[in-house]
């Protein structure tokens, strides 16, 4: 299905932005689409190669090595069948085959839960899906948590708070470093109507679009701070993997757009935050 914008107009109208104003127009040219991502329950059933999946062990081309950093294997958290994802969305800036597997590193794994992320040390790969795969079996020296099923909807998004389009907008702090309650209340509630029917801000994995972030800016945490910084994957802490990230936290995998558009995945930069 194509996306439409219908929603994020209606989300819009309903809490004080309408398209007919100048910042309520320029919101909805903002708006993208996403792949909103959910678990479905652990089934100890193996599951086919290449399918997109929350944990378990990575299907790749045998002669593809496992990403480390600094002599420790990192933990792989994801991966995402391109052709599912377009299928749903033709108009995803990504390829139309291919699989996306992506890694990052955790100090001291805790009970149900990723301790001490390390911002800057993700990993993705692309995998042609012509290649043979194998699912690689993980690390002795890595956690083990339930392997998921993602089931895929498209999701239309709109820009985060403490975000450059916002800020583009003259959204920002009051001079005491505080948000002020207008207009940030109201777009709060817009970002909250916007993704009730597709689960709400709980439990948020996606593929592209804007991400729903924790703790400010991500591109304030991203290599040189600049603006050109986009999502391509978002993974939540996940009741059905039995896994918290942190401390309630979130992984971001970013890329920039000129990287993006050429599918040089092996750029992108990963982000943790945390409440």
């Amino acid at each position: 299905m194509n996306w439409s914008r219908a929603e994020a107009d209606a989300a819009l109208h309903e809490h004080g932005f309408p398209t007919t104003d100048p910042i309520g127009r320029a919101l909805l040219e903002m708006a993208r689409p996403s792949i909103r991502l959910h678990t479905l329950p652990y089934t100890h059933e193996p599951l086919p190669l290449a399918t997109s999946k929350y944990f378990g062990r990575p299907d790749l081309p045998p002669e593809v090595e496992w990403p480390m950093l600094r002599g420790d294997p990192l933990v792989f958290v994801a991966q995402i069948n391109l052709a599912e994802m377009t299928a749903l969305e033709p108009e995803l800036e990504l390829p139309r085959s291919g699989l996306l597997s992506f890694f990052c590193w955790a100090e001291e794994p805790g009970a149900g839960a990723y301790e001490l992320l390390e911002t800057g040390s993700g990993v993705v790969l692309f995998s042609s899906i012509s290649a043979p795969l194998v699912p690689r079996e993980l690390s002795l020296t890595v956690p083990r948590f339930e392997e998921c099923r993602f089931e895929a909807r498209v999701e239309p998004t709109l820009p985060p708070y403490e975000s450059p389009e916002l800020e583009s907008l003259g959204f920002a702090r009051d001079p005491t470093g505080f948000l002020p309650q207008e207009p940030w209340q109201r777009y709060l509630d817009v970002a909250e109507a916007l993704a009730r029917p597709y689960g709400g801000l709980e439990s948020v994995h996606r593929v592209l679009g804007y991400p729903h972030q924790v703790q400010g800016a991500l591109q304030a945490y991203c290599p040189s701070r600049s603006s050109d910084w986009r999502l391509l994957l978002q993974l939540d802490s996940d009741r059905n993997a039995g896994v918290g990230c942190g401390d309630a936290g979130t992984l971001y995998f970013m890329i920039r757009q000129d990287d993006l558009a050429a599918a040089r995945f092996d750029n992108t930069y990963f982000v943790e935050q945390c409440c």
